[in-house]
């Protein structure tokens, strides 16, 4: 494969570093905001959670799209990895989301910045996997040779 054709997987690895890093923000930050009216209220961050995992994921999807674009040649499964690390992230999220619609009472509970930004990290992470994926094979397709005429 050339570097010619190498470019379009290289856009969507270097994208994933964004999602990344927009993931290692969001499980630093709030992810759970719960108000007891007067009594005042207190948010919950990611690493007390299972941000942790967040985190750990966000990580590692950095460094291996680092030296993914550092060295082309290897990590070929990173586009898989891309995928598996941004599922995993988005159901951690969605998991979050629906303990937080048990909770209530007299308090109120809602979602932090933190976990919208690991939600949207994580399917952005998924998504730039798949076009990694798919750039990847289009560039090891062989090409047709030309009509007869």
């Amino acid at each position: 494969m050339t570097s010619t054709l190498a470019d379009p997987v290289k856009k969507w690895i270097a994208y994933s570093v964004i999602a990344g890093v927009v993931a290692l923000i969001g499980s630093l930050g709030p992810w759970v905001v719960v108000s007891a009216g007067i009594f005042g209220g207190v948010s919950v961050n990611g690493t007390q959670g299972d941000g942790v995992i967040t985190l750990f994921l966000a990580l590692l999807t950095i460094a291996a799209a680092i030296v993914y674009l550092l060295k082309p040649g290897k990590l070929s499964w990173l586009p898989w990895g891309l995928i598996g690390a941004g599922a995993v992230t988005t159901l951690i999220a969605i998991i979050t989301f629906s303990k937080m619609s048990s909770l209530g009472g007299m308090m109120s509970v809602g979602a932090g910045w933190g976990l919208f930004a690991v939600l949207l990290a994580g399917l952005a992470t998924a998504g730039l996997g798949a076009l990694a994926m798919m750039a990847s094979r289009a560039a090891k397709a062989p090409t047709a040779p030309p009509a007869a005429g």
